[in-house]
């Protein structure tokens, strides 16, 4: 199985005054997301180049709907459970 990372603006409404920060979001092949970031994430590079791409990557995650983490948590949870009973 292949997967692919996003920068997505994410927000866990249950936490007051928790805001919203980018994450590093990893999907698999059929577009399901399969873990993320605890940690919000921090532009950087080897070189000025390198970090100019990552924060055009991270301003690039405005494009999409923030994501709520307690919607993803609880999605993931749901596929772990599920690939257990077919393991069964």
């Amino acid at each position: 199985m292949n997967w692919s990372r996003k920068y997505r603006v994410c927000h866990r409404p249950t936490i007051p005054g928790g805001g919203y920060a980018v994450h590093e979001v990893y999907y698999d092949d059929d577009g399901r997301v399969t873990m993320y970031s605890k940690q919000p994430v921090s532009p950087c590079g080897d070189i000025p180049e390198e970090l100019e791409m990552e924060m055009g990557h991270m301003i690039d995650a405005f494009n999409d709907e923030p994501l709520n983490l307690n919607h993803l948590d609880h999605l993931i949870n749901l596929e772990k459970k599920l690939k257990m009973k077919k393991a069964k």
